[in-house]
């Protein structure tokens, strides 16, 4: 708890305490000094918050003010502050004689008993002026001292008008109006005529108004380079644009397209060339953009290439998308219904491809396409490709990686694959971390190949005291294979090992000539389950006419890329490249 005995000190311009604020010349402060103390009677020192409050009693009563200041320096006991200086001393504070005012050091209980606020000698003054009349001031003017201006002799000897007025005159009453054609554009203030002001029927002729604009009913024609310089709304109808092109800004050259909109941003956020939202009320299906580019007439002669959407987006920045599109619910979170990202179809023609998307980079990676499916309710496909009913060969997916600096994938895969036909390659290569390094190395294992569908099985087994051990098979072993052979290696010691019954009921059984002999066997089969029945290996196969003298590895020939097959087969070689030059580089 402190203790503290204050004084005041008011500067005589600050002498507007208990009257009215009303000299704007003075700074509206109360210049306050005290002297605090502690418990003891020891002055205080240091930085503390001090909070000023005034009421309107000695005793309870209302609140009328106050404010904080939060770092007053207190210097063995004294300190200075100007109240007012955080929150104004307004026209309420003063509106009667009785103000008192308390002090409150940091948290502890303001400080009793509050001290009434007078006001200093020369304020009085004021208190007289602001009720003063004209009685007892000196050198009033004649006329003036019964409070009414009305002293004064003589007449208007002439009323003379210009700037558009009119009824001037040199005696008696004057009636003045605006002469015909009086009122200028010099006299209204831009944004004064409203709608309201003006007939819906009138027609404005053109020489009326500067610039020459056209008559605001009947058909006109509009002529003249930058006729309209800001907004163009054009009612709920059709807005026609015939024969030449609509061009929404410009940067250089004159537009070559039907519809050009072309302009420098100098912006952080988004910008859009064309932009269309769409909202359906009904169940009829919305197209926010179409695009339709076709041959005026069927026929072999209209040879010419169309492309019913053309997307490229150029910069140096960080991404680049020459086609982004998002398909979603319109509840975030809804599981109803499927979702498209892109739906793309090709029909007809000699060689039909649904998509076709190229990487060419110089970068760390490149990616012909990124789909994904995410947070579906049932399944989702990041990528479906079909190739269905064609006379040669049928490609759902085609992907080809070569001259690549660290590896070719024509397909990466994180996850299990399923592929419900046969596989073919080279060679089958199974890649792992290596268990004797595996924070550092790969270790890689090649597969087993055979002219037939085999399966293999092995494991070891020690026989019994008899020299006998049978060998227990999953019951499917005999289900899915025929023509076992069988293989059979004595571990330890040279000791004869045959098999004495084959694989029957899911067992066979193993017989050494001398007891407790630990055997390794190997038995391997080759399928026959449906499947393999009806799909047999065709070992040995004749290449078609058009890929003989083509290879399907002529790296491993010493033969360049060009002499394999699936340069033939490959649909870069056969789909066109999007021409760099559409739209062309003038309308950039």
């Amino acid at each position: 708890m402190y203790r503290t005995l204050c004084f005041w000190k008011i500067l005589v311009a600050s002498s507007l305490i208990a009257f009215s604020i009303a000299a704007a010349a003075s700074p509206q402060l109360i210049n306050y000094q005290g002297r605090a103390t502690d418990n003891s009677g020891l002055p205080l020192t240091g930085t503390y918050s001090l909070t000023f409050r005034i009421y309107d009693s000695g005793t309870s009563g209302n609140l009328v003010w106050s404010e904080t200041h939060n770092a007053v320096s207190i210097n063995g006991g004294l300190f200075t502050v100007l109240l007012g200086s955080v929150t104004p001393l307004g026209e309420g504070v003063f509106t009667s004689a009785n103000r008192f005012l308390t002090v409150q050091i940091g948290a502890d209980p303001e400080l009793s008993p509050r001290q009434r606020i007078a006001a200093v000698a020369y304020a009085l003054t004021a208190v007289e002026a602001d009720s003063a009349s004209w009685s007892g001031i000196k050198g009033i003017p004649a006329g003036f001292a019964d409070g009414i201006d009305n002293v004064g002799t003589g007449d208007i000897t002439a009323v003379n008008t210009s700037g558009g007025l009119t009824g001037g005159v040199t005696s008696g009453d004057a009636n003045i109006s605006i002469a015909s054609g009086g009122v200028t554009s010099t006299h209204i203030a831009n944004s004064t005529i409203v709608d309201a002001d003006l007939s819906p029927s009138a027609g404005i002729s053109p020489s009326k108004i500067a610039g020459g604009v056209p008559t605001l009913t009947g058909s006109q024609l509009f002529s003249g380079t930058n006729t309209f310089n800001n907004t163009i709304i054009v009612g709920d109808s059709t807005a026609r644009f015939d024969n030449t092109t609509v061009a929404l800004g410009r940067i250089t050259a004159a537009p070559t397209a039907l519809l050009s909109a072309r302009r420098r941003y100098n912006d952080t956020f988004f910008n859009y060339g064309i932009f269309s939202w769409l909202e359906n009320v009904s169940t009829g299906q919305t197209t926010a953009l179409y695009g339709l580019s076709r041959a005026s007439t069927p026929g072999s002669a209209n040879g010419g290439s169309v492309l019913g959407l053309y997307a490229r987006a150029e910069s140096d920045g960080i991404t680049r998308y020459g086609v982004q599109a998002i398909s979603r619910t319109l509840t975030p979170g809804l599981n109803s219904g499927a979702t498209w990202g892109i739906v793309s179809n090709a029909k007809w023609g000699t060689d039909c491809f649904g998509m076709y998307a190229s990487a060419d980079s110089a970068g760390f990676s490149g990616y012909g396409v990124v789909a994904k499916a995410i947070n579906g309710s049932s399944s989702g496909w990041g990528l479906h490709g079909a190739a269905n009913n064609n006379n040669v060969y049928g490609y759902g997916v085609w992907g080809e990686a070569y001259n690549n600096g660290w590896g070719n994938y024509a397909g990466y895969f994180v996850g299990d694959v399923n592929v419900s036909g046969n596989i073919l390659m080279p060679s089958l290569i199974t890649e792992i971390d290596h268990p004797l390094d595996p924070e550092h190395q790969i270790l890689r294992l090649a597969g087993v190949d055979s002219p037939e569908m085999k399966t293999i099985y092995d494991g070891i087994i020690t026989t019994d005291a008899n020299g006998e051990a049978i060998v227990n098979m999953p019951l499917y072993v005999e289900a899915l294979n025929g023509e076992f052979r069988y293989q059979l290696t004595v571990i330890g010691e040279f000791v004869q090992a045959i098999i004495a019954k084959k694989l029957e009921n899911g067992r066979f059984t193993i017989r050494t000539e001398k007891p407790n002999v630990e055997v390794c066997w190997l038995l391997t089969g080759v399928r026959k389950d449906a499947f393999a029945q009806a799909n047999p290996l065709a070992v040995e196969l004749q290449k078609r006419q058009e890929e003989r003298g083509h290879y399907l590895h002529p790296e491993a020939f010493g033969l360049t890329r060009e002499r394999g097959i699936d340069a033939l087969r490959s649909p870069k070689t056969m789909a066109p490249t999007p021409n760099d030059d559409l739209p062309p580089d003038n309308s950039r």
